[in-house]
């Protein structure tokens, strides 16, 4: 009995695109892959444009299924994708080309290797040399920050092996981090390095601020350290300014020198506070935004309508 590997793409206004890679999909594995059976899953965030109309028209070709969100959800679509996607292993990768196709095979040879999960890890990118290196200032900041090991310049495309899918759908997290997940609860994981390629077609989706929810959702899943470091601040911040009281009792008072301050140091300090306190309430609130969210229970998407499921 063949194997079966499916493929979760996540997409959001990717019209151009979408033809494409299910015909290099498919072309991939009639030739190099044709041992395997190939299901082909697309989770779509609410695009406003053409892109689920195409959808439809692969699906109706078959060998292609899809998920359609009733609204956006630009943080767990994706993850919630691998979720649903099935098979005896799950490969995520963009509809953007921005990951090449040829990686595929790699990620299978790997899995059948003895591989539960393979991370796709880029080594470089012909995109914007500038992002690459603030992404680079990021991993240096996340790996000082995280409590275990991470991998830098993984997104989260790879293949997952169906076990190590079981065990995210057991833990049933409506935050989810998958970095933080394979990372604390993976099993015999693999790298594979690609270089980043340019966009396709389209422009990316993921704005500044995007970015930098991206990057405070996976620090505040992953640290332990900022609670602890704003303690330690405190303490540092009160024991420098008793020092100084001290200093500014003995010079003024005790010693009689004529010493005056001023107001000046007194409005640095009290900026200066402020400043440190609102920078760590603002983290400590992105901590308990999270525990809000699992009491809860929010869902990771909601569906608006499924295709191509009742035909495999």
């Amino acid at each position: 009995m063949m194997k079966k590997i499916s493929i979760c793409i996540p997409c959001y206004n990717e019209e151009n695109n979408i033809h494409l890679m299910v015909e290099r999909l498919k072309e991939l594995f009639r030739n190099e892959l044709s041992s395997y059976d190939c299901s082909i899953l697309f989770i779509d965030n609410n695009s406003t444009d053409s892109t689920r109309d195409i959808i439809r028209e692969e699906v109706a070709r078959g060998g292609v299924k899809a998920i359609f969100n009733a609204r956006n959800f630009p943080m767990t679509s994706g993850y919630y994708g691998l979720l649903n996607a099935g098979g005896d292993c799950t490969i995520s990768i963009p509809a953007d080309f921005q990951i090449p196709i040829d990686i595929v095979p790699k990620l299978v040879k790997e899995w059948e290797g003895g591989a539960a999960i393979v991370c796709a890890v880029k080594e470089g990118t012909k995109s914007s040399r500038l992002m690459w290196g603030i992404r680079q200032r990021f991993y240096h900041l996340y790996e000082n920050l995280a409590n275990g090991e991470i991998i830098s310049n993984y997104t989260g495309a790879g293949l997952y092996d169906k076990k190590f899918l079981d065990v995210l759908r057991e833990m049933d997290d409506p935050v989810p981090n998958l970095l933080a997940m394979v990372m604390s609860h993976g099993w015999n994981i693999k790298k594979v390095y690609y270089k980043e390629e340019k966009r396709r077609a389209g422009k990316t989706k993921n704005n500044l601020l995007s970015l930098i929810s991206i990057a405070v959702l996976r620090i505040t899943n992953t640290s332990i350290i900022i609670p602890r470091l704003t303690m330690i601040i405190g303490v540092m911040i009160s024991l420098i300014s008793f020092a100084g009281a001290i200093v500014y009792i003995i010079l003024s008072l005790v010693l009689r020198t004529g010493f005056i301050a001023g107001i000046i140091p007194i409005l640095c300090s009290i900026f200066f506070m402020g400043s440190i306190l609102m920078i760590f309430l603002g983290l400590i609130g992105e901590y308990i935004i999270k525990i809000n969210t699992r009491v809860t229970r929010a869902p990771l998407v909601i569906e608006d309508e499924r295709v191509g499921f009742d035909k495999e």
